[in-house]
């Protein structure tokens, strides 16, 4: 399965130590499609920083999702093996300027000349 959008959260690094001895981390991030008009976000996990993610990038991330079962609930993951296309907004990009739209011209303009300053 895959996504692509631009990456618009990084969650914080999560380790641990395996039986075994070794250690393990992962990585939350969310992708969210910027091409449909209801746009989709997907929350995905990186393990052991085996795919390179940038928050800001636009790509597209391949991931395969499991279900795991723990004292009759059942727990979803969905993690990510592969990233395509990366591609972000350089460091202190700007957008160009938009010009501003003339004033209107008002088709009718009140002769005060003759008026107080009291409110009624």
């Amino acid at each position: 399965m895959e996504i692509k959008g631009k990456i618009t959260h990084e969650l914080p690094v999560v380790s641990g130590t395996k039986k075994d001895g070794g250690t393990w981390s992962k990585q939350s991030f969310v992708i969210t499609e910027e091409a449909d008009k209801y746009p989709k976000s997907l929350c995905f996990e990186v393990w052991n920083d085996k795919v390179p993610v940038t928050l800001g990038e636009v790509c597209t991330i391949h991931f395969e999702t499991k279900t795991s079962e723990y004292n009759g609930k059942f727990y979803n993951e969905i993690r990510a093996w592969k990233k395509e296309g990366a591609s972000s907004a350089p460091q202190g990009a700007t957008l160009p300027p938009q010009q501003a739209a003339p004033a209107p011209t008002p088709s009718f303009v009140p002769d005060i000349s003759n008026q107080s300053d009291l409110p009624f």
